[in-house]
């Protein structure tokens, strides 16, 4: 077949004929207006018109138009995905975007599971700052009040302050 359509290429493709085909479209020598001309008449926008029988052809082809992007909308588009598959197998399509949706569900899960670890780390250590502050709250309160540089830290040496107060100071 290739050596056939090469043949028929071969013959078919001469000077002449390439040389007639750039006259035809105005291209040699150059006329801009057949030039927009036929570019508009393939884009279907300017016809040439015979008369009736071409108007209900260019109308008939506008309706068979929206017909069919109307069609073409209300298709289930078409689904792309990657699939890693055994060669030995035969899948269909629909195990393949099956494993597909899995493999991203399975991704957006894990995704969701570092969000949520990270998060736990965040409270983690605002609960740490928070227990910090309050420790040293505590220990503001536990510092006796006739000697504000000493603070109870626990252990025998302690007692209650001299002043009766619920504080603590070394003795």
């Amino acid at each position: 077949m290739l050596q056939a359509a090469y043949e028929a290429e071969r013959l078919r493709c001469t000077h002449t004929t390439i040389r007639a085909s750039f006259r035809a479209v105005g291209l040699v020598p150059w006329d801009p207006t057949r030039v927009l001309h036929l570019a508009l008449v393939n884009l279907g926008m300017d016809l040439p018109s015979y008369g009736v029988a071409d108007a209900a052809q260019a109308a008939t082809a506008a309706v068979i138009h929206l017909s069919h992007d109307r069609h073409m909308a209300g298709k289930k588009k078409v689904v792309a995905g990657r699939a890693a598959v055994d060669r030995r197998r035969i899948y269909s399509a629909a195990d393949l975007v099956a494993a597909h949706r899995a493999r991203v569900a399975a991704k957006v899960a894990a995704e969701k599971a570092k969000a949520a670890k990270d998060a736990q780390k965040e409270a983690t250590k605002l609960q740490v700052a928070r227990d910090k502050v309050e420790q040293e709250r505590q220990r503001v309160l536990a510092t006796c009040r006739l000697r504000t540089s000493r603070v109870h830290r626990g252990g025998k040496l302690w007692s209650v302050c001299s002043r009766g107060r619920f504080r603590v100071c070394p003795i």
